[in-house]
């Protein structure tokens, strides 16, 4: 129970979503991480670029792993997690190149729940704490540093006169 202006408000949980700050960064690394594998497969990139996209795509897998064992872990019934709250979509979209079944178990979970996207970025918006701002400034150097590691390698290693030819150079 919350009171805003003098009123009480019942804050309707979504199911094994505790934390709207997480949440939303979880799905912002997930989208970077269906881009990501889409740049792998579409774009000639040069093996570099490749490799850096394919590491960050790893340190999202950690991340979203750790994310659904800490669901199960504090899940009221691990069975229920599974089926009802389709925790089976959420670890199977935990592994790369499977990210898309991670975005479906989030879509699924806020029409089980009755919610909205517009839902969960107005309850961030109205709590701007610490820990959104801290997982928005790390989500954006995490595109910063991503983007600025593979446009310096696919411009800089065909050049035969390059001073950057590897990814080590351009870190």
């Amino acid at each position: 129970m919350s009171s805003l202006l003098g009123r009480t408000t019942q804050k309707k949980p979504l199911g094994p979503i505790n934390n709207p700050n997480w949440a939303a960064f979880v799905m912002l690394v997930t989208v970077l991480s269906v881009f990501n594998s889409s740049l792998i497969g579409l774009l000639p990139l040069p093996a570099g670029a490749k490799a850096t996209l394919t590491w960050i795509n790893i340190t999202i897998s950690f991340i979203l792993w750790a994310d659904f064992f800490y669901m199960l872990h504090h899940a009221r019934s691990k069975q229920a997690f599974m089926r009802g709250d389709y925790g089976w979509l959420a670890l199977l979209g935990s592994f790369p190149y499977l990210r898309v079944l991670r975005i479906i178990w989030f879509w699924l979970l806020l029409k089980k729940y009755g919610k909205k996207p517009r839902d969960l970025l107005a309850e961030i918006s109205i709590n701007r704490d610490a820990q959104g701002t801290l997982l928005l400034v790390l989500f954006i150097v995490l595109v910063v540093f991503q983007s600025a590691v593979v446009f310096i390698l696919y411009y800089e290693s065909p050049s035969p006169n390059a001073n950057i030819k590897t990814v080590t150079d351009a870190f």
